[in-house]
């Protein structure tokens, strides 16, 4: 079986500027501050429309995911992961009873939108987007200026949005690219690589292709420089971003003919100089069969009761520890460890 990365990406934290400093805030650089900031936009009316409509904070499924949660994790990490040479499970791990405290604190004391629960990327998104909070952890590339242009279109070129590195004690995390898979079915793999995965990168006009997409449709060349057309099929109204490959993405030396765009280059800056590169999982039976449901039901089903008072913090992770058991987690963890 062959594989190609596609390209990478990351989250950072966004935060409505406009709203720090309306209230005489700064960038917030530790959990201390950045409390106080999601207080401040909840009460104290950072848009300043005298209406009580503001939240600091809105995150994904409960803060189950690691792309999305840095700022309330900190170094505490949710989900399985690669460290100091071998596979662990964050959620055991002792940093955790004080990260599910913070998360529970902010969500009790309303500070968070309250959809956290089961908010998606979209959602999640449209509540930042809406001006109905003012920090989100999101993708550093071209979100940088979907956000920004999209949040313009409903609260006004006021609202200035911008990334921050990641609070002290922590680091943004780096996923593991898409994949173009040839799999061993394929009667002639050589051939598909040679000339459709290959070709990708050959820094010319199949590159440019499947970065920039096709000239007069998505790009065009204006007084000498390349640039992005209008995609009429948002409702936006905004610049295309890529077409296949993300241009902040590239994996090789290429040089681009098309400069970075202003508005993201400060989010990938900050993911590539405040940011850990997470790992390919790869496991056997085990891993096939309860990866999924450990990661994406057990986890953020203890998480959401615990931040709804359901149960405390000491019981929700001695629960996790009873029903991974049944979840043969030990079986997982040694699969990847192999």
């Amino acid at each position: 079986m062959w594989f190609s990365y596609k390209g990478w990406g990351g989250c950072v934290t966004y935060i409505r500027k406009d709203w720090l400093d309306n209230l005489g805030l700064s960038i917030p650089t530790t959990w201390d501050e950045f409390y106080n900031v999601l207080y401040q936009f909840t009460f104290n009316d950072p848009d300043g429309n005298g209406e009580d409509d503001t939240r600091g904070y809105t995150d994904i499924n409960g803060a189950s995911q690691d792309w999305y949660n840095r700022a309330v994790m900190l170094n505490a990490r949710v989900e399985i992961y690669y460290k100091n040479g071998k596979w662990i499970d964050g959620f055991t791990e002792p940093q955790m009873v004080d990260a599910l405290g913070r998360l529970k604190k902010i969500y009790q004391e309303g500070l968070t939108d309250l959809n956290i629960i089961n908010n998606t990327t979209f959602t999640a998104r449209n509540r930042f987007i809406n001006g109905d909070v003012g920090v989100i952890t999101y993708w550093a590339n071209h979100w940088a200026r979907n956000l920004k242009e999209r949040t313009h279109a409903i609260s006004g070129v006021q609202a200035e949005i911008v990334p921050i590195p990641p609070l002290e004690g922590s680091r943004y995390i780096k996923r593991v690219a898409p994949l173009l898979v040839i799999t061993d079915k394929a009667s002639y793999p050589e051939i598909v690589f040679s000339n459709f995965i290959d070709r990708q990168y050959d820094k010319g006009r199949i590159q440019s292709l499947f970065t920039y997409g096709v000239e007069g449709y998505h790009w065009e060349v204006v007084d000498g420089e390349t640039l992005f057309k209008i995609n009429k099929n948002d409702p936006y109204t905004v610049p295309f971003t890529k077409a296949f490959v993300p241009p902040v993405s590239i994996l090789n030396d290429w040089d681009q003919p098309m400069v970075l765009d202003k508005a993201v280059k400060p989010s990938i800056d900050i993911i590539n100089n405040y940011s850990t590169q997470d790992r390919l999982l790869i496991g056997g039976e085990y891993f096939s069969q309860y990866y999924l449901e450990i990661e994406k039901e057990t986890k953020p089903d203890i998480m959401n009761r615990i931040i709804n008072n359901e149960i405390s913090i000491e019981d929700g992770l001695e629960l996790y520890k009873k029903l991974t058991k049944t979840l043969f987690l030990d079986k997982v963890l040694e699969e990847l460890n192999e």
